[in-house]
C-alpha cells in the first residue's frame, strides 16, 4: 500500500538485502516549532518493528526443533499473532496522525499517540524476535539484534516516551 500525503518533500526507496521488501526513508521540511513536527519517529519505529517481525516470521519458518518447525509450536505462534497484531495498531495510529496533518487538524495528541505506541512497540517486537531467534539472536549476521537497538533510539528521540505521556494526558484533561 503506498499513501502519499502532501508534507513529505522527498522519498528515497531502498532495496532491504536482507527482506524481500522496501525500506521508504521519508524526509520532511523542518518546521519553527517542535511540537508541530510531524511524529516520523513512530514511521521509524514502525518499520523496525515490521523488519524484525518479517526476520522472526521467516526464522520460526526455517528453523526446526523436535522435527517442525519452531512456527509450528504454539508458543512461537502466539509471539507471532501478537506482534502482528501490535504492527497493525501502530500502522493505524501513524495513519491517523499523518492524516489528521494532512486535514490540517490538530495532530498533536495523535502525533503523541502514535510515537508513544509505535516506539513501545518497536522496542516489545525487537525483543520477542530476538527471543524466537534465541542464541542467534545476539549474532550480528542475523540483524535482529542492530534492529533491537534502533528500535531502543526510537523511545528516546524526539520526546522520550514520558514526554509523550505528559503531552497525551494534558490534551485528554484539557477535554
Amino acid at each position: 500500500m503506498v499513501m502519499f500525503f502532501k508534507y513529505i518533500v522527498q522519498v528515497n526507496v531502498l532495496e532491504n538485502p536482507f527482506l524481500d521488501s522496501t525500506l521508504i526513508i521519508v524526509c520532511q521540511p523542518k518546521k519553527e516549532k517542535q511540537d508541530k513536527i510531524f511524529k516520523s519517529i513512530a514511521s521509524q519505529a514502525l518499520g523496525i518493528a515490521s523488519g524484525a517481525y518479517e526476520l522472526a516470521l521467516q526464522y520460526s519458518k526455517e528453523r526446526k526443533v523436535f522435527g517442525k518447525e519452531i512456527s509450528k509450536h504454539q508458543a512461537i505462534a502466539f509471539k507471532l499473532a501478537d506482534i502482528a497484531t501490535e504492527i497493525e495498531a501502530a500502522r493505524h495510529l501513524c495513519m491517523k496522525a499523518a492524516w489528521d496533518k494532512d486535514q490540517h487538524n490538530n495532530y498533536d495528541l495523535s502525533g503523541a499517540m502514535a510515537k508513544l505506541y509505535a516506539a513501545e512497540m518497536a522496542m516489545r517486537v525487537t525483543v520477542e524476535a530476538v527471543q524466537i531467534h534465541g542464541g542467534y539472536g545476539f549474532v550480528k549476521e542475523y540483524h535482529v539484534e542492530r534492529l533491537m537497538r534502533d528500535a531502543k533510539i526510537t523511545q528516546i528521540y524526539e520526546g522520550t516516551s514520558e514526554i509523550q505521556k505528559i503531552v497525551i494526558s494534558r490534551s485528554v484533561l484539557r477535554d
